[in-house]
């Protein structure tokens, strides 16, 4: 990446002479009598680092930074930026950037009147030519004050891509910081740690003071998130995931991952699947809650056609697609299992079709949600009824039923009639287990 001639206030080193600059004032700090030490957490275990003041010019922001990765989407859309932009630490226009975003988050956290008031309590972490670990918030404030000094602690200069991903996530673990990653941004360090320095499960639970088992419903978190993206047509944009409000953001897409990754799940037809999916996305797009997502796992399988009856009484719902629409999202594999012969199966094909597309879904969101809580109140009214206004209720209904002009085959109408009479003779037994 080209970029102009670096600023006074931007770093003016080279990295070579950024790591020379750091050692020499290391090597000084060592040879003082008096130099304190910081315990910080480096390849497995935590050693005593000696602490010295290094000129705030000589650092670089960390741009690989999992607290600011979906904050630097957000930067590079709001900016018109190319997608690489964050790819080069040493472009003077990343740092400022970098500083921007840091500043806004401190900002949010009020960490900078707590450094203002307390002075600066833990020195930064730092890598021996000069990126900052941990502290890079610290960093933002104090160049935003004037200062020109940081008190550091410098990694050795044999240190690697692990060891550094190590220190940064123990020490995000053991201190209760102001500003804690978000979620979307804990899932892709976890991705990070997995799939670019090749960590195994289990040492990333231990990092993470979790289990396997969790680790693994984070790496299918973040394949919903992404599922989702691919929806929307926007992948791999983590800024699009809502982060702020759980019962829209986290604990729906939780929700979601449990489901996805079900045994009921996988035991379902793929149109079902898909149907689904593409209704949970859509619910979510609208801002949906879990009891939203609760409803639509409950109703859409049985009882499709209910909602497809409901939801065509609204004027706005989009019309059948004129041929069955691909599905945008990569669900991942779905299952082989032969859709069961029902009246329901052309609702849910029609609703996976009509939801696979962002734009119609933004229509249909609405009017689907209001759909199965009215089929859910209706159920929960039903319930209430005693056994003889339930019969009755059932009578009035198969009262008008009409077959004249239905699109619909017999050989449906006589299956259905079939388990209408299996409950009816269930009904007949108990009756005559009661009388005798």
């Amino acid at each position: 990446m080209r970029y102009k001639k670096r600023e006074a206030d931007v770093l003016a080193e080279t990295k070579k002479s950024r790591s020379a600059a750091i050692n020499d004032l290391l090597v000084a700090a060592e040879k003082r009598k008096n130099s304190s030490t910081f315990q910080v957490w480096f390849r497995g275990e935590r050693r005593p680092f000696v602490q010295f003041q290094v000129p705030t010019s000589l650092l670089l922001y960390n741009v690989r930074n999992g607290r600011t990765q979906t904050a630097q989407l957000q930067y590079i859309e709001e900016h018109g930026l190319p997608p690489d932009f964050f790819e080069d630490p040493e472009d003077p226009e990343v740092q400022k950037a970098q500083e921007k975003i840091l500043l806004t988050l401190v900002s949010q956290a009020d960490l900078d009147e707590d450094i203002h008031e307390k002075g600066q309590e833990n020195p930064l972490v730092i890598t021996a030519d000069g990126v900052v670990i941990d502290g890079n918030r610290r960093l933002a404030i104090l160049r935003a004050e004037g200062k020109t000094q940081a008190l550091a602690v410098a990694l050795p200069s044999d240190t690697k891509p692990p060891d550094i991903y190590e220190t940064e996530v123990v020490i995000q673990m053991s201190r209760d910081t102001k500003a804690a990653y978000n979620w979307v941004n804990e899932l892709r360090v976890v991705e990070r740690g997995l799939n670019e320095l090749k960590l195994g499960k289990t040492a990333i639970a231990k990092l993470r003071r979790t289990t396997e088992e969790a680790i693994e419903k984070d790496i299918n978190r973040l394949k919903v998130v992404d599922m989702y993206l691919e929806w929307l047509g926007e992948p791999k944009k983590y800024n699009k995931i809502p982060t702020s409000d759980k019962s829209e953001g986290e604990e729906i897409f939780s929700q979601l991952t449990d489901r996805r990754f079900g045994k009921e799940f996988k035991n379902r037809d793929e149109t079902t699947q898909t149907a689904l999916m593409n209704a949970s996305f859509a619910a979510i797009r609208a801002k949906g809650g879990y009891k939203d997502l609760r409803r639509i796992w409950a109703h859409l399988p049985k009882k499709a056609h209910v909602i497809l009856e409901k939801s065509a009484e609204n004027p706005e719902w989009p019309a059948k697609p004129e041929a069955a629409t691909k599905r945008t999202a990569k669900l991942g594999p779905l299952a082989k299992v032969k859709p069961t012969a029902s009246k329901d199966q052309p609702a849910v094909s029609e609703l996976a079709a009509i939801l696979s597309s962002p734009a119609t879904a933004a229509t249909a969101a609405p009017i689907l949600l209001a759909a199965v809580e009215q089929i859910d109140e209706e159920e929960k009214a039903l319930k209430k009824l005693d056994p003889l206004q339930r019969i009755e209720k059932a009578r009035d209904t198969l009262e008008g039923v009409e077959l004249s002009g239905a699109d619909i085959k017999p050989k449906d109408i006589e299956r259905a009639l079939a388990k209408v009479e299996q409950q009816i003779q269930r009904i007949r037994d108990e009756l005559e287990e009661m009388s005798e």
